[in-house]
């Protein structure tokens, strides 16, 4: 399912490539790594500890910040 779920996302990944702004669409796929992190934490329960926050951060600062200009 793991295998499936990945291909299935660089296909859609490659189409909205083809699609739209390369430069709009590559910080959308950063964002895959806070998204793991928060939903750990949300619906694992896991607990992050501050050096994944202060990491991550940055991370999704920066594709939010490309995306926009």
């Amino acid at each position: 399912m793991a295998g499936l779920a990945g291909a299935g996302s660089w296909l859609c990944y490659f189409r909205a490539l083809q699609r739209g702004d390369a430069l709009r669409i590559a910080p959308i796929d950063r964002l895959s790594g806070g998204i793991t992190l928060l939903l750990a934490v949300l619906l694992l329960h896991e607990r992050a500890p501050p050096g994944a926050w202060l990491g991550t951060a940055p991370v999704l600062v920066d594709a939010v910040i490309v995306a926009r200009s």
